[in-house]
């Protein structure tokens, strides 16, 4: 390339000389000749004429001889080409640096101080039943409020007659008085009671709120659009109920009847045991998940530690610190694990948290970190799924292997 190159240039000097003495001699004939003409002479400059032809018979001897190639000026045009491809290809790079993609799938294991989530149906436009626990939660007390009315069935194992059903004026007067139904342990049955949720049908749309306090106790919230019928909570072991003031010995699976008001379960659980996990037999399919609380002064984030993995991505896992801000934008998802758990608190050894911790997998169409005006996007950008999908790469590197190819071609063709 360099040799043809510089032969051209010496070509191009060679033209550019000739023309010029063509030019000299051109312009000292028409000199000679308007001398001629002045001083009536009859003769012309022999000698310059003569001059002036061999100049022309070198240029065109020097035209024959050297004309410039064909491939060359063809290759001259293929680099200007490849210079625009280049801007274009970088200039597109840029593009898809900056564009984020549609949507994405993730995974989340975390650890909150409270959790909220609305359940989606399990079909298009067919609502399904949820199953909330597998096995029975162990608690040492429970807390039901704002009921409209209460029903319950057992008469036996009780330290008092009560009737098969409580009358309206007791199911009214747990209303009125706004506590409802409070159950606690026995002190001489360490065991705690059990608290049945599990086989509840709620309609698609029911929003749940979980809550940590302290000590173990949490408060669950439960909205559901439309509660068409009572809901039957099981309880089982020892307990006293209050009010009234009576204390019972129950065989697992004893039900009580609930009305709550205003479509709305307010609850709080105080666990017996450490650990106590919530498992379902399938993942609980969700459309929303919130993972910030508030109060009278400001909004604040519940999470408490958690790993954000990207499925489609090699990324590595993002570590979510406690405080720190997570939104997305479900269009499918599952809640696969859901644990009322106790922590040790990694700077004070000999102090205990309580968390919730919940595990997600499903696709977002959006995901950001940070707070208001300084959140920050998550997802991945176009150049990074073409990086992360080899088939897309190998088209990317195909198209500039073949690039190069015709490139050198044109390289060899230039060559003398």
């Amino acid at each position: 390339m360099f040799k043809s190159s510089k032969k051209h240039k010496t070509t191009m000097q060679l033209r550019q000389f000739l023309h010029y003495q063509a030019l000299r001699t051109a312009k000292e004939l028409a000199r000679a000749q308007q001398e001629a003409k002045t001083q009536n002479k009859a003769n012309s400059p022999q000698a310059s004429i003569e001059r002036l032809e061999q100049l022309a018979n070198a240029i065109e001897l020097s035209e024959q001889h050297h004309p410039q190639p064909l491939v060359a000026t063809l290759f001259g045009q293929w680099q200007r080409i490849l210079i625009v491809v280049l801007f274009i290809a970088i200039l597109l790079g840029l593009l898809l640096m900056l564009q984020p993609i549609q949507e994405t799938s993730v995974r989340l294991s975390m650890e909150v101080s409270g959790l909220e989530f609305q359940l989606d149906s399990c079909a298009e436009g067919i609502s399904c039943p949820q199953i909330i626990a597998d096995q029975p939660l162990v608690l040492s007390s429970l807390e039901l409020k704002k009921l409209q009315e209460v029903g319950m069935d057992f008469v036996e194992g009780c330290n008092q007659e009560v009737p098969t059903y409580l009358d309206t004026r007791n199911i009214r007067f747990f209303a009125a008085d706004q506590v409802g139904l409070k159950a606690a342990a026995q002190e001489d049955m360490p065991e705690g009671i059990s608290l049945a949720l599990d086989y509840q049908i709620f309609p698609m749309d029911s929003v749940f709120e979980f809550t940590t306090q302290n000590h173990q106790r949490y408060d669950l919230n439960i909205r559901t659009p439309e509660l068409y019928r009572q809901l039957q909570v099981g309880l089982g072991g020892a307990v006293k109920i209050a009010p009234p003031n009576m204390a019972c010995e129950l065989p697992f699976g004893e039900v009580v009847s609930i009305l709550p008001e205003q479509n709305e379960i307010h609850s709080s659980l105080t666990l017996q045991k450490k650990n106590v996990a919530l498992l379902f037999k399938s993942g609980i399919r969700v459309k929303r998940l919130k993972l910030a609380g508030d109060n009278d002064l400001r909004s604040f984030s519940t999470i408490l530690k958690g790993q954000l993995h990207f499925d489609d991505f090699d990324r590595d896992s993002r570590t979510l610190d406690k405080g720190e801000w997570l939104r997305f934008n479900i269009k499918s998802g599952e809640l696969r694990a859901l644990s009322l758990v106790q922590e040790q608190d990694p700077q004070y050894k000999a102090l205990n948290y309580d968390a919730i911790h919940f595990e997600f997998t499903g696709v977002v169409d959006q995901i950001s970190t940070g707070k208001h005006d300084r959140q920050r996007n998550l997802m991945p950008t176009r150049l990074e799924y073409i990086q992360a999908h080899h088939g897309v790469q190998s088209l990317w590197a195909g198209i500039l292997y073949m690039l190069g190819v015709i490139l050198a071609v044109f390289r060899f063709l230039s060559k003398p």
